[in-house]
């Protein structure tokens, strides 16, 4: 455990005064950390980062046919009384920066509210409370860095209880029983559940493909602890944003719809989400827009959470952010070297203070 002192000689009336700070750092961003390594750092920061700071287990990935389980940490951060923005992250496996970047805002925010003095709401980062949900798939993390560099899914067990015989043959489940494990977490949330393109609305039925949507919404541990958290916070979300890789880009909900679908966001909603998106992009100079806008009607796919947390919820003001690299980099795609770590985290800090202030513009009256 690393925490930096750093001295601060003032100069006043003639005197000098010295001023000792302490900034936090435990988190190695010199490289992706395996999920023992990031839960250790949470426990840590825990220790050290204050009465703001609060660590719970959500419940774990417990599944019959499955012979282990992972624990699903929720990280809240700031003033229990104040309205909260939510994040998940690492939903897909084989998107490591995303969690990356997630322990590395928790950090920072860990090191920002060990300085604020209770009560004190000038910053606007201080003025909300900031939930994350770090390792959402757990299970899929770990297969990434142990057997499958490009998991995507969680490691549900086959069940041919869960398919047609034609699925079955297809796959060919009970020759490569293997190849038929696993739900993809950001196609099980009940908006829009297996409604999209053409392609989408048969694959995501067959499950030896990466996009199989599960038995029925919410069927994964995974998916309804998220579920069972949120619902507990009723109407105090304002925000909540899905950090994934890679594009660049930043989609607003209802992404099974095309951009001119009648139920698709229109109007003075439409505008709202895609100010609001503009002014954290400052920074970032991503794409905005709906899936349908930036990849086209071929990639329309329902059931993720950013739809969930806006149709299901109504939460107003929700995306799914895609991270580093470009949409177009596709030699590097999902296995973006960790010296990117450190500056994809940085520049996403921005981008939160950029969220904290667009907020404090919408909810002014909040103390």
């Amino acid at each position: 455990m690393k925490i930096l002192f750093v001295l601060s000689v003032l100069i006043t009336g003639g005197s000098v005064q010295c001023k000792i700070s302490r900034k936090i750092k435990l988190l190695d961003v010199t490289r992706y950390l395996n999920l023992d390594e990031y839960y250790n750092f949470l426990k840590n920061l825990d220790r050290v980062a204050g009465d703001n700071f609060d660590v719970q287990v959500l419940g774990n990935t417990s599944l019959e046919g499955k012979d282990y389980a992972n624990d699903i940490y929720l990280v809240k951060i700031g003033d229990q009384s104040k309205p909260v923005i939510f994040f998940d992250c690492g939903i897909h496996a084989r998107e490591w920066i995303s969690p990356a970047v997630c322990f590395f805002l928790i950090e920072r925010l860990a090191e920002f509210f060990r300085h604020t003095k209770k009560g004190h709401s000038k910053s606007s980062i201080a003025r909300f409370q900031w939930q994350f949900i770090p390792m959402m798939n757990p299970d899929g993390y770990v297969l990434s860095q142990t057997k499958d560099r490009f998991q995507r899914k969680n490691d549900r067990p086959f069940n041919p209880n869960h398919f047609t015989d034609k699925e079955i043959i297809i796959c060919r489940c009970f020759k490569k029983p293997q190849d038929c494990r696993g739900v993809d977490l950001n196609r099980n949330f009940p908006a829009g559940w297996g409604m999209g393109g053409d392609r989408f609305e048969k694959e995501s039925n067959l499950p030896c493909l990466e996009v199989y949507k599960g038995s029925k919404p919410l069927s994964e541990p995974e998916t309804m602890l998220l579920d069972k958290h949120m619902r507990s916070l009723g109407n105090r979300v304002i925000g909540a944003f899905s950090f994934h890789s890679y594009g660049k880009e930043i989609y607003h909900p209802k992404g099974w719809l095309r951009e001119n679908d009648t139920d698709q966001i229109q109007g003075r909603a439409l505008k709202h989400i895609e100010n609001f998106a503009k002014k954290i992009n400052k920074n970032l100079n991503f794409g905005i827009g709906s899936v349908s806008s930036l990849l086209g009607n071929s990639f329309l796919e329902g059931g993720a959470s950013d739809d969930y947390y806006y149709t299901t919820l109504n939460i107003n003001i929700s995306y799914t952010i895609e991270l580093d690299p470009h949409v177009d980099n596709e030699d590097v795609g999902f296995v973006l070297p960790p010296n990117r770590i450190l500056p994809v985290g940085t520049k996403m800090w921005r981008t939160l203070l950029k969220i904290a202030k667009s907020f404090s513009k919408l909810y002014p009256n909040i103390d």
